[in-house]
């Protein structure tokens, strides 16, 4: 007994439940439609729309004269953020005996507050249908549509044009779409699967790519597959198809789209879409066509586009390149030349040669006025080696440190020991912090990173001859490197003087003698007396106390090189021995502070040497 009991009270509050569910559903269903045939939001007025949300006072529906809205303009186009999404539908309707095909517009994701939205029918400016929503910002709304009748039975078959625009706090959306309103007859619930077309509108908004979307079938039909058909009519109004794709419906009833791009064809489009079954003839059912989809102007304005910009660029083009030629001039007169003071280590005959080389094709085709003690000292008035370093030094506006292989058979060049003082004379300055020549170093090819002194080991570095452009760019642009604009005239006018593309045929003579400087090292040092030296220790310790420097504005720049001097590098004669040449003292014993007399007796080393005797208290250190 005590079980029926309960049995009997479990079965009365689940009726009770079942009976308030259903009452609250009737008052839900009956606020939308209280009493009458139609919706209360399909009135002429302007009304709640609440009766389709769980919240009251969330949701209005204004209405609009169609001559007020055929004034509306929607601002399609352009990028927009997604403030939801919409699906338009077509639905057969039936009163009292009347039958009317009727648009669906449902709106889902809202993230709008409000939207307004516009029917209009192509071929009539006083046809048009508008309405405008707006929604409470306090409630998360998942779902609206407006199925109201509108239409009337001469609307079917004729094309329209829909838009909507919608707006947050923050941003607006507007698209726009084309379709055609089916017949009855092809939508009706007893139609035959033969005759039912699916609803078919086009997307436009995102121009030149369209997308279509219709309808899927009522799932009784069981259709499986749908074709759709691209065409183009263009200007010779032949219609050509365009592309087709057989697309798989799907069991949920949710629409289906393809999407097409049309650039950069101009022409009408329009879209085809057909049921594909057996139960239709040749199992191709009725086709939905889609209105004309005019695309224009895009090869149009691209051509005008590309005269404009050959009108305008073409002569900017040529004042720009007028302009950077200019600054190609050749150099003449007596226009002040950078002067590099070139450093290296005698330490092969055939690097020798290299380098005096490199000096020769820097002076007669790079307008550069290279120093270097092989051919300078010897015409200079005082034939001193260390006078002669001490105004290079003063005169410089560059040093360049070449790299130098290790020495062979104790080469040492015309001028003993004149690499340690000019490398003496390079730390001395590069301490000052006031005016100094800038400095940087080059890597010949026969050379490694091992082969630059030590006191140049970080500073910036050149590599021959691949970086010989971006060295003369250095050295005549006051030791900055060339910017974009500076590559960019190099590519258009005239090439570098003394270059890379100048080398092959000017600098033939310089490329022949690192070749033989190349060779001489892959050879090896074959002399039968190696006295080769281990280490540089001793010779830097030679020259412990230097003269001071004299300041470029003690001496100033006496003279300027002839760019056009033709000393050929042919009749140079570097000997693999040490020349004959010796300072009758040791460099340990020099005081150059001048406060100390100092007596020069000749040295009788070697009674064929060509002795010096000089006093360095009265030399113009």
């Amino acid at each position: 007994m005590a079980f029926f009991k309960w049995h009997f009270l479990l079965l009365e509050v689940l009726t009770i439940f079942a009976i308030v569910t259903l009452e609250s559903f009737t008052l839900g269903s009956s606020d939308c439609f209280n009493g009458g045939p139609s919706p209360t939001y399909c009135s002429n007025d302007s009304v709640s729309c609440s009766c389709q949300l769980p919240y009251s006072n969330s949701c209005m529906v204004v209405s609009f004269l169609p001559s007020d809205c055929a004034k509306w303009t929607f601002n399609v186009g352009g990028f927009s953020p997604s403030l939801g999404s919409l699906v338009l539908k077509n639905w057969p309707s039936v009163v009292s005996s009347y039958q009317y095909s009727v648009f669906n517009v449902t709106f889902t994701d809202i993230k709008w507050t409000s939207l307004r939205f516009r029917f209009e029918q192509h071929g009539y400016y006083s046809k048009h249908f508008c309405r405008e929503f707006h929604v409470s910002s306090e409630y998360n709304i998942p779902e609206l549509f407006y199925d109201c009748r509108w239409t009337k039975s001469e609307y079917e078959g004729t094309p329209f044009t829909f838009e909507y625009e919608a707006q947050n706090a923050q941003h607006t959306e507007a698209r726009r779409y084309v379709m055609k309103l089916p017949f009855y007859a092809n939508i009706g619930q007893g139609t035959e699967l033969k005759n039912w077309i699916s609803f078919l509108y086009v997307d436009v908004s995102e121009l030149p790519l369209l997308t279509a979307k219709w309808q899927q079938a009522p799932s009784h039909f069981g259709v499986q597959k749908y074709r759709l058909q691209v065409f183009r009519r263009g200007e010779d109004s032949e219609i050509n198809l365009e592309a087709s794709e057989v697309v798989q419906g799907n069991n949920e009833g949710h629409e289906l789209s393809f999407s097409f791009d049309t650039f950069p064809a101009s022409g009408d489009y329009h879209f085809e879409v057909c049921i594909l079954s057996d139960n239709c003839t040749n199992g191709v059912c009725q086709v939905s066509r889609s209105p004309d989809v005019p695309v224009r102007g895009f090869i149009t304005r691209t051509l005008i586009a590309a005269v404009i910009g050959c009108v305008i660029l073409i002569p900017l083009f040529l004042f720009v390149l007028w302009m950077w030629k200019r600054q190609f001039k050749p150099l003449t007169g007596d226009v002040k030349l950078p002067v590099v003071l070139i450093i290296y280590s005698p330490s092969q005959a055939s690097h020798i040669k290299s380098v005096v080389a490199l000096t020769e094709y820097l002076r007669n085709h790079c307008f550069v006025e290279a120093l270097l003690d092989q051919l300078d000292i010897p015409d200079s008035e005082t034939k001193d080696p260390f006078m002669w370093c001490n105004e290079a030094f003063s005169r410089a506006d560059f040093v360049m440190v070449v790299s130098s292989p290790p020495k062979c058979c104790s080469q040492e060049g015309i001028f003993r020991n004149v690499d340690v003082v000019a490398l003496r004379f390079f730390k001395e300055q590069f301490s000052k912090r006031n005016y100094r020549p800038e400095f940087f170093s080059v890597l010949m090819p026969y050379c490694t990173e091992k082969d630059i002194p030590e006191e140049a080991k970080n500073l910036r570095m050149f590599k021959l001859t691949k970086d010989l452009d971006r060295m003369l760019w250095y050295i005549h642009n006051g030791g900055r490197f060339p910017t974009v604009l500076d590559s960019a005239r190099t590519l258009l006018g005239p090439k570098l003087r003394g270059g890379k593309s100048d080398l092959n045929n000017s600098g033939n003579i310089f490329l022949a003698a690192m070749k033989e400087a190349e060779y001489d090292l892959v050879r090896g040092c074959n002399c039968k007396n190696q006295n080769v030296r281990e280490n540089d220790e001793h010779d830097t310790e030679i020259t412990s106390c230097l003269t001071k420097l004299r300041t470029p504005g003690e001496e100033g720049n006496k003279y300027e090189r002839n760019l056009h001097k033709n000393a050929s590098t042919e009749d140079l004669v570097v000997s693999p021995e040490p020349l004959n040449v010796e300072f009758p003292f040791l460099l340990d014993d020099l005081d150059l502070t001048g406060n100390v007399e100092m007596n020069v007796e000749p040295m009788k080393k070697n009674s064929e040497a060509v002795h010096l005797g000089f006093d360095l208290n009265i030399m113009k250190l």
